[in-house]
């Protein structure tokens, strides 16, 4: 992983900026406080990386490490570092008016999406429902479909597998519908 990159800027956007080391460039994602500090393209500069994860790589990892076995037993004096994160919500050009369209969208939108609507906003919202049963059951008026959605265990398997619940909770409620 890389944690620190000097070299010569080439390019600065509000949230990007291009760095040759050694000839090789390197397009770095920025904050837009960083950016006000940045130098003028030509000149030196060193940046500290931090890398953002996808969420399907952690679950490869994951996977990964269940086949692995048991860890080797901690020594004691070992530390433990604890570590912090800053969910980013980025739109995915998905939208949806209707249960529809809102289970089609579902079925298209990234897995990132579905933890950030069932799993983060229980605790980012304080109400302890996901996003999905608030929407159905606010907007579109369906009580009893957006408690059948808040009892989807957002726990109990892959982000896949949430999805999948999702999206048969809300097919047996456009069938049973007429939709």
């Amino acid at each position: 992983m890389i944690g620190y990159l000097q070299g010569k800027l080439l390019r600065t956007t509000p949230e990007r900026v291009l760095v040759d080391v050694g000839g090789v460039g390197y397009d770095v994602h920025v904050p837009l406080s960083t950016f006000y500090e940045m130098a003028e393209p030509g000149e030196d500069i060193a940046l500290r990386i931090h890398t953002h994860v996808r969420e399907d790589i952690i679950a490869t990892i994951s996977d990964h490490l269940q086949h692995l076995g048991a860890a080797a037993a901690r020594t004691q004096g070992k530390r433990f570092r604890f570590f912090q994160v800053h969910l980013v919500p980025v739109p995915t050009g998905h939208q949806a008016r209707t249960l529809v369209e809102f289970r089609d969208a579902l079925a298209e939108v990234d897995v990132s999406a579905l933890f950030y609507h069932t799993i983060a906003a229980r605790y980012r919202a304080g109400r302890g429902r996901g996003d999905f049963a608030e929407w159905v059951g606010g907007a579109l008026g369906l009580p009893d479909l957006a408690d059948r959605l808040a009892h989807i265990d957002p726990h109990a398997g892959s982000l896949e597998r949430i999805r999948d619940r999702h999206l048969s909770v809300l097919s047996d409620a456009i069938s049973g519908e007429g939709a």
